[in-house]
Parts: C-alpha cells; sequence; structure tokens
C-alpha cells in the first residue's frame, strides 16, 4: 500500500454535529472513499510513535552497550514505525476501493479531554505528516443543540466540553488554514446551495442534484 498514491480528506468533529451527513456529502464526489469512525485508532498509532521518538532522542549521542537498560535504542527508526503504521492503517483500516483517489475518514473521538496538554497540535502535525497531500474539514453545529442531544444530555459538563473541543478544532484551522475548510451543519441542511464552496476548496466539480439526494437520505441515527 503506498501512502503517495491517494490524497487525503479527514472530517474533523464531535458526536450529534451532522458528520455522518457529510461523510455522504464527500462520498457523493467522484473518487472519494470516505469511511465512517474507526474508534480513534490512530491515536494510540501516534503515541506509540512518540513514546518511541522521545525515548530515542534522550539517548541521542549515547551509545548502549548490552548491559544497558536501554541496549539498541539508538539504532529504532521510529519515523519508519509510523511510514509502516500509517501504510497499514489504509491498507487495513480504511480499505479503499479500487476507483478511489480521495481517501480519509471522519472522527468524533478527538473531545479536548482525551489529550494532554498541546498533545491534540502534536498529533495534528503528526497526521499532516503521515498523510501527505491531506486537508482537513471541521464540522460544526451549534453547541447548545449537541450539548442537549442524545447522549450529550447525559454528560456532566457537556456544553464546556465541546466549547473546549472547537476551540481545538479552531486552533488547528488557523495553524492550516491554507488545506482547512470549516463548514456549519445549519448552513448546508438549510441551503444545500451554500455547499458549492466545499467542492469549490477541494477542487471538484458541485452537483447540486446529487448533493440534495444525500441530504434528503437519513444518515447515522
Amino acid at each position: 500500500m503506498v501512502v503517495s498514491n491517494y490524497s487525503f480528506c479527514f472530517i474533523i468533529s464531535y458526536g450529534r454535529s451532522g458528520s455522518t451527513l457529510l461523510q455522504g456529502v464527500l462520498n457523493s464526489f467522484d473518487g472519494y472513499c470516505i469511511r465512517g469512525e474507526n474508534g480513534c485508532v490512530l491515536l494510540p498509532i501516534f503515541r506509540a510513535y512518540k513514546i518511541l521518538r522521545d525515548a530515542k532522542n534522550k539517548h541521542v549521542g549515547k551509545p548502549t552497550p548490552v548491559t544497558s537498560a536501554w541496549y539498541g535504542i539508538e539504532n529504532t527508526d521510529p519515523e519508519s514505525l509510523a511510514a509502516e503504521l500509517t501504510a497499514s492503517f489504509i491498507k487495513y483500516v480504511i480499505r479503499p476501493d479500487d476507483k478511489a483517489s480521495v481517501i480519509g475518514f471522519k472522527e468524533i473521538r478527538y473531545i479536548a479531554s482525551q489529550f494532554s496538554d498541546g498533545e491534540f497540535a502534536d498529533f495534528m502535525s503528526f497526521l499532516d505528516k503521515q498523510f501527505p497531500d491531506s486537508c482537513f474539514i471541521f464540522n460544526s453545529r451549534n453547541l447548545s443543540n449537541v450539548a442537549s442531544s442524545k447522549w450529550w444530555a447525559d454528560k456532566p459538563n457537556a456544553h464546556s466540553r465541546l466549547v473546549e473541543t472547537e476551540e481545538l478544532m479552531k486552533n488547528t484551522m488557523r495553524e492550516y488554514f491554507q488545506k482547512s475548510f470549516w463548514i456549519r451543519y445549519e448552513d448546508y441542511t438549510t441551503n444545500p446551495e451554500s455547499l458549492q464552496s466545499l467542492p469549490n476548496f477541494l477542487g471538484e466539480e458541485f452537483n447540486l442534484a446529487k448533493v440534495k439526494h444525500v441530504l434528503e437520505a437519513r444518515h447515522s441515527y
């Protein structure tokens, strides 16, 4: 599986934001294979890479003898590990079809509370590096409506957790503004024509009839 064979598109959002509907819109574009959630499996992959990288960096210039507790750490290759795990993620998780040229997934589990200070920025940098020719699409929705929807309503401090998560999204948008796109659920569900800016950003043709067909279908639950 060669990573460079594809362009990548990631939908980053939170639960009950309409992200599955947006996933459907993207999959209506020719050559797109945007999968659904995968349980945030790239996060432990990133953490495995970071653990090995940091361990190796602590021993740079310090060859370890066979008697060392860190014997051989200087010979490890965290960058190749990350590349191999990324290729395996594409091969075994995304599993793009034969006609796919743009692949990716949507994830709602990049919630602020999952990350330590500064970790989200490092994680997004990891995605940017490991998935060349990628873009980030941030899907938002009125947070008061989200916080009172389905299982969010039973979670303590739901609104504040969502605010913190959107702040992470906005920070990433500013950092990668040339390859990022912000979209609001309320805009494209009330006015499908407003979605034209999305394919424009992606360099794709806008087919209003096809988009309306997607929006009319029930997505998620």
